[in-house]
């Protein structure tokens, strides 16, 4: 579904090391003062981004964000509650003898901020995925001197995840034209079906992937080809500026 989203040429061609540096910068600010503000600001500002760069249909930004910010939202709520042998300030349960399931001013701060945080860094992370295509992740893998057999796992997971999806939904809309959903048992079973199916065809397409890698003379290493990239001064200005800004607005929403 990334792969599919059109991104303007200009952030497309800037040096994904500045890229990777300018996500990595704003999540640690994040990550480190947890202020709602910083974090809204940054959140916006990537965002932001994005749509301008990105050709993003809303259809699609709704199935890459909603279920993400429930899961967190949801957690983040779970941190809230706490096990005490006294009564919250905002909620309590009696569960057995003197403790309480409560819920305290503290309890929900803390909440709030784990939200913000996490959402900003997921749309800094979605920032990073969308501008920066997955031969270019391999660039900065590179760059910093990591490990070649980690990037080559990397690369062939990336590939495979996709292989793998395309399988099981082949093979869930064949099993769907033969009515495998009428009961639980049969969605069970299709499931189970489908599932092993996966995993033998996915087994048997590495090996058809080795054996052609083999017949291209492949010695132990994968070569990545990579373009040359722009070392945009104007971007590394506004990056600069928004990863100080988000730091910025952190600490005055902490003194003030």
């Amino acid at each position: 579904m990334i792969n599919s989203v059109y991104v303007s040429e200009y952030i497309k061609n800037i040096n994904p090391n500045i890229k990777a540096v300018f996500a990595l910068s704003v999540i640690l600010s994040c990550i480190i003062f947890k202020e709602p503000l910083g974090c809204i600001f940054a959140m916006s500002v990537m965002w932001v981004i994005i749509i301008k760069n990105c050709r993003l249909s809303k259809h699609l930004i709704c199935h890459i964000v909603l279920w993400p910010i429930l899961f967190i939202a949801l957690s983040s709520f779970m941190v809230s509650f706490d096990i005490a042998n006294y009564r919250g300030e905002v909620f309590s349960l009696k569960i057995i003898n003197n403790y309480f399931l409560t819920v305290n001013a503290q309890g929900i701060k803390k909440a709030i901020r784990l939200f913000f945080t996490s959402a900003a860094s997921l749309s800094t992370m979605y920032f990073l995925s969308f501008t920066t295509p997955v031969n270019d992740i391999v660039y900065v893998f590179k760059t910093i001197k990591c490990p070649k057999e980690i990037t080559e796992l990397f690369m062939l997971i990336y590939r495979f995840i996709f292989i793998v999806l395309n399988m099981a939904q082949s093979i869930t809309t064949a099993q769907n034209c033969r009515m495998a959903q009428r009961t639980f048992k049969t969605r069970i079973n299709a499931m189970a079906l489908m599932l092993s199916s996966v995993f033998v065809l996915s087994y048997n397409k590495s090996l058809f992937m080795y054996n052609a890698m083999l017949s291209r003379c492949y010695s132990g290493e994968i070569y990545f080809l990579n373009q040359k990239y722009v070392s945009s001064r104007k971007f590394v200005i506004l990056a600069v500026f928004i990863v100080f800004t988000v730091v910025l607005i952190s600490v005055l929403e902490r003194i003030y």
